[in-house]
């Protein structure tokens, strides 16, 4: 079990540091590749967002080490993001499936979806244009 005072000591502000730094670079990086090759902007401008939830989520989490309980809007900014690139992860693969209605056109003729015990007594989900949008409001 980890020691709860090692949290808020200087080594590890140093290692979320050095680790966010890597790995803003790395992010850093593949988003100048993908600027560099612009060659599929409809879906490369959702995987440039998501590349840049690593240095968004570890500066944000570096604000917030040393902040403690009082670190609420860097953790606020933090989870914002998080849920963007949440969404932007499912309209990217709407995206690779051909967007909304293809994807749509593609499920409807399948079989409605159960739901796992215990929740197996509910009705089943029809796979339709309600059922996209419900995802999309989920992830929203």
């Amino acid at each position: 079990m980890v020691d709860p005072g090692w949290v808020r000591s200087p080594g590890a502000l140093a290692v979320a540091i050095i680790c966010t730094l890597i790995s803003t670079a790395l992010s850093l990086h593949n988003v100048h590749r993908h600027l560099e090759n612009w060659t599929d902007p409809r879906s490369q401008r959702y995987v440039v967002r998501i590349l840049l939830i690593a240095p968004v989520y570890g500066i944000c989490s570096c604000i917030a080490l040393p902040l403690g309980s009082n670190a609420i809007v860097a953790e606020t900014i933090r989870d914002i993001f998080e849920a963007l690139i949440v969404y932007t992860f499912l309209a990217l693969i709407l995206e690779y499936c051909g967007g909304d209605l293809a994807c749509v056109d593609s499920i409807k003729h399948d079989p409605p979806l159960r739901h796992p015990c215990p929740l197996c007594c509910l009705p089943p989900i029809r796979k339709d244009g309600r059922f996209l949008r419900l995802c999309k409001q989920v992830c929203s």
